[in-house]
């Protein structure tokens, strides 16, 4: 994907042609649609590493039967898959990306309290005030041009039926315009470097970027001009995610995972008194449709959940710890 502060939201890259069945199948499958802001977040991040990724297109609201059957029945978009590994939540795909470029600034992990406080604001509040701001036409024809008129009015209600489902915490300011205000101003202080993180960009470059992101480049909103720095920030991260990407069908995404078989576990899960029993896990905050499987694995920082299907066979499902609940299987 590349773009800039004036331009429009397209993906491009420098090799760009349909997969073909074969005995190789490349490791890094990036399940997303285009406007998506979480996943502009990890196609960047997948470019300034350089890691080459295979792209499965999907729609903007459910239901998704290629990610139902991988992920059974999670609703956020993105979700990365490398065989019969799938991870859910940008949070574990940033994991999974620091380590497959060996970049730990790139992980959650290597936040401090200060950063993840910043980090979790401009994901949260922050995030949906800036989605508030990119309401208007361009956003309006951008859905028109990839769904249509009638995906347009179910993807309104698709959105309206999870704001009503958000926790009281996660529910968008009021005050939607004084937030992200607030949020440019903050911006413009911090970056004295190139980046937030310093010389190079780290988790918290990409976590501040994608809101805006999405409402100058998919919404058209022009809010950078009283924010120089800001803007060349922005632009600098817009023009780092060139990459090679290639096309793969749900058929190929299917066979990824039936003919993988799911990594070995760490060696670190703790005596969790629900592993290797039937669990129940969603998100607490917002799109809280739940996921059931078998808890094989409960870490520091994320549970993995064994699911088996016809279709794909055993999987092994990562979600992060953070703002998501586990229960017993009802």
């Amino acid at each position: 994907m590349q773009s800039d502060a004036g331009g429009s939201a397209t993906i491009t890259a420098t090799s760009h042609s349909p997969v073909c069945r074969s005995s190789r199948v490349p490791d890094f499958i990036l399940h997303h649609y285009e406007i998506s802001p979480f996943a502009a977040k990890i196609r960047a991040m997948l470019g300034y590493c350089e890691l080459p990724w295979l792209s499965a297109r999907t729609t903007p609201m459910p239901p998704r039967p290629l990610v139902d059957t991988l992920a059974g029945g999670y609703r956020r978009i993105p979700v990365a898959q490398i065989g019969a590994d799938i991870f859910c939540d940008s949070r574990v795909i940033c994991e999974e990306i620091a380590a497959l470029a060996g970049r730990p600034e790139l992980s959650p992990q290597s936040l401090d309290g200060t950063q993840r406080a910043f980090v979790d604001r401009a994901e949260m509040g922050v995030f949906f005030s800036l989605v508030g701001a990119a309401t208007g036409w361009p956003l309006v024809r951008k859905v028109v041009a990839d769904v249509g008129p009638l995906g347009l009015l179910r993807l309104l209600r698709d959105r309206k039926g999870m704001r009503e489902g958000m926790s009281p915490d996660a529910r968008p300011p009021q005050d939607g315009t004084t937030v992200v205000q607030a949020y440019l101003d903050d911006l413009e202080v911090r970056l004295t470097s190139p980046f937030l993180n310093g010389e190079q960009p780290g988790l918290i470059d990409f976590s501040a970027w994608h809101g805006l992101w999405f409402a100058i480049e998919v919404g058209g909103k022009s809010l950078l001009p009283a924010h120089p720095q800001t803007r060349d920030w922005f632009q600098r991260l817009a023009h780092l995610h060139s990459t090679k990407w290639r096309d793969i069908s749900a058929d190929s995404c299917i066979a990824a995972a039936r003919d993988s078989e799911p990594r070995a576990l760490p060696d670190s899960s703790d005596s969790d008194a629900l592993l290797g029993q039937p669990v129940s896990i969603a998100p607490s905050d917002y799109g809280l449709a739940a996921v059931r499987g078998t808890l094989v694995a409960s870490l520091p920082q994320r549970f993995i959940l064994r699911r088996e299907t016809a279709e794909a066979g055993v999987v092994h499902v990562h979600f992060p710890r953070a703002r998501f609940s586990l229960e017993v299987a009802g």
